[in-house]
Order: C-alpha cells, then structure tokens, then sequence
C-alpha cells in the first residue's frame, strides 16, 4: 500500500511539476513535512510562554526545546 501512495505521490509530481528525480521529490516532501512539525511545535511553544503562570522550571525547558528548533530549522533552510 505505502508502495502504491509513493508511486502515485510521484506520477503527480511527475507531472504536474515536472519533477524528474523521484527520489528528491520524496526528500523534499519529507523535509516539508518536518519543517511544519517544527513550526507547529514552535507556536505551540510561544503560546505557553505568553501564559506568565507557568512554572519557572517549565518556562526554562519551554525556552530550551524552543532554542533546538530554530536551530533545527536554520538547518533546513
């Protein structure tokens, strides 16, 4: 089945964008799919710092993880 969804994602990608390497067409999507985890999780975590009833604790780990992703992020551009 995942076979199957693969070839079809690549026949459309074929051609509709003219897109000729398979396997960096699959890359990309990948790459698009982590980077908007990363986003969602980044506003996620801006919004739990905006509540300035969090636990200090809390606040630093928020900070921290939130950290890692922008440099995750620099990284995939």
């Amino acid at each position: 089945h995942e076979e199957n969804l693969v070839n079809h994602i690549t026949y459309i990608m074929a051609y509709d964008f003219e897109i000729s390497d398979n396997k960096k067409a699959i890359q990309d999507l990948i790459n698009i799919y982590q980077k908007e985890k990363l986003l969602e999780e980044r506003d996620c975590i801006i919004k739990q710092l905006e509540n300035k009833e969090i636990p200090q604790e809390t606040s630093r780990q928020l900070e921290k993880r939130l950290n890692e992703i922008i440099i995750e992020l620099v990284k995939m551009k």
